[in-house]
């Protein structure tokens, strides 16, 4: 089937008639109401007890999402921290009966799923207005970190300077889609780290899976002229000490500039280098 352009996405046209929360109230009603409807679709066609389990393991994983949130520290106070520490949360929403898990998600792959599925329903209007309290941290002119390369200080420190990293599967029949040249927006959220040992951690292993392949992405931004990626502090903005996560909103353009197939996939990944577009108003 032909690529969706992502100026017809069902994504954008929520996004573009969604207003961002202002209260923490209001992006809270819509994480709960998120985890209920992800939830139910995934067991839809299970059991009433399995279906009534899961209800119930939503609501205890919105409870634990909340526990990340402490408003002492003034995190309801600012919607898009409130919105990053939630996408940051290392807590698991477990479906399934005793002994049979059907899937296990933390709301970071839950929200990028229902982005990825782009599907017209409150199930996309509810994750877009969480995209819309993330990109109130991720959208603006102010960074919080930038890669300035080893020489850089505190949040500014990283293994390269002006570039990031992030490890992950990519299914083998698409390797050859990613050629240098090609221009393509995300169709998600897209988390990449200041340190090549934190992507690591993310890359699955050679031979982990039937039909995906370990890859390293290489990310490249010009310095400081990005408008749609931030730095999500540990303790602040994220719940992680050590991923130092740079995050990408949906719609970002990337180019590729270069793809290097590994030989040997038991010592190294495939590695796909892009190129950050610094404005995606202007693609």
């Amino acid at each position: 089937a032909p690529a969706k352009l992502f100026s017809q996405s069902s994504y954008l046209a929520a996004y573009q008639r969604t207003a961002p929360p202002e209260q923490g109230y209001e992006l809270l009603a819509k994480v709960h109401r998120l985890c209920c409807l992800f939830a139910a679709a995934k067991v839809r066609d299970e059991a009433a007890d399995v279906r009534s389990r899961a209800a119930a393991a939503a609501d205890r994983f919105f409870n634990d999402l909340q526990r990340q949130l402490d408003s002492r520290s003034g995190h309801l106070a600012d919607v898009g921290t409130a919105a990053t520490r939630i996408w940051s949360s290392a807590v698991t929403l477990r479906l399934g009966p005793p002994g049979d898990l059907i899937g296990e998600y933390e709301f970071a792959q839950m929200l990028n799923e229902v982005l990825r599925g782009d599907r017209a329903s409150e199930l996309l209007d509810c994750a877009v207005v969480v995209a819309r309290a993330i990109n109130r941290h991720c959208v603006q002119g102010t960074y919080t970190g930038w890669p300035d390369g080893p020489l850089g200080i505190g949040n500014r420190q990283s293994d390269k300077k002006d570039t990031t990293f992030r490890g992950g599967a990519l299914r083998r029949d698409l390797i050859d889609w990613f050629a240098p040249g090609k221009k393509y927006r995300t169709n998600m959220f897209v988390a990449s780290s200041f340190r090549r040992a934190a992507a690591e951690k993310f890359e699955c292993r050679a031979g982990a899976s039937v039909d995906k392949d370990p890859v390293r992405w290489v990310f490249k931004f010009e310095h400081e002229r990005c408008l749609h990626v931030n730095f999500l502090r540990p303790g602040a903005e994220s719940t992680c000490t050590n991923e130092l996560e740079f995050l990408l909103t949906p719609g970002s353009v990337l180019v590729v500039e270069s793809v290097q197939r590994s030989s040997s996939l038991h010592d190294a990944p495939h590695e796909i280098r892009v190129r950050v577009s610094p404005d995606n108003a202007l693609e």
